[in-house]
């Protein structure tokens, strides 16, 4: 498995060894990502969250040491700028296989390079400590391991299994802001009509940011957002008539 992830995540070719002794990348120390909300979790929860996939979205540079933060630890060897372009020799070991690769980056900035299609960015200090969600909400890591109990498949079978669910929890919502609106006076009526008209402003402003990641991941997060703020909301609704 680490052989068809190291090639085909970091995009390298394996060649014969190397004896050039190790060299850093010209960039600076530290995590890089391809989202941003990856950055205040330790590995034991990015692994979590995103398993045998974390090679897509994690880099680990630490002078001549790189690392995806699960299986690949290189050794870089042979470094050669050209303008953006950084192509490297390193040695990668990874469940007890060890070869020497050839990678290469598009960099951006000494903080931000471009691989595969994906742009990672380094990690800054302020953003490893996360931001507390608000108390009506969960964590997206909780929304991913729920929604991951429930949906499996390829990328286009949990898009649909995780509309799906959002979809039903629409109709509870919808049905159960119908029976609260019925029970209520005029006034109760205009209150809960200006609290759901923000609601929906905050779910739609929360999701987009999720949206604004890379790559397909950033699409099912959001999906998943909205599904499980809707499934919040829906249950609030239905207590105030208690069901």
């Amino acid at each position: 498995m680490w052989i068809s992830v190291a090639l085909g995540a970091l995009a390298f070719l394996a060649v014969g060894a190397s004896p050039v002794l190790a060299q850093p990348l010209p960039f600076t120390d530290g995590k890089y990502v391809t989202d941003a909300s990856l950055c205040p979790l330790n590995d034991d929860q990015m692994i979590q969250r995103h398993s045998d996939m974390l090679g897509d979205f994690v880099r680990v540079i630490n002078g001549d040491q790189l690392t995806d933060a699960y299986e690949m630890f290189c050794t870089v060897k042979k470094v050669t700028v050209k303008g953006n372009d950084v192509r490297f020799r390193a040695l990668c070991d990874g469940e007890g296989h060890a070869e020497t690769v050839n990678g290469r980056y598009v960099r951006i900035s000494s903080t931000a390079f471009r691989l595969g299609g994906q742009t990672f960015r380094l990690c800054t200090a302020g953003a490893q400590v996360a931001t507390p969600a608000p108390t009506s909400a969960i964590s997206s890591g909780d929304w991913s391991a729920q929604v991951g109990q429930e949906c499996a498949g390829t990328t286009v079978d949990m898009m649909q299994c995780v509309n799906r669910l959002r979809d039903q929890w629409d109709r509870r919502l919808n049905a159960a802001y119908r029976r609260v609106t019925d029970a209520e006076s005029d006034p109760q009526k205009s209150a809960l009509r200006n609290a759901q008209r923000k609601w929906i402003s905050y779910r739609d402003a929360n999701c987009a940011y999720y949206a604004g990641g890379q790559g397909s991941i950033a699409r099912i997060e959001a999906a998943t957002c909205e599904y499980a703020l809707t499934r919040e909301r829906a249950r609030e609704l239905e207590m105030m008539t208690g069901h």
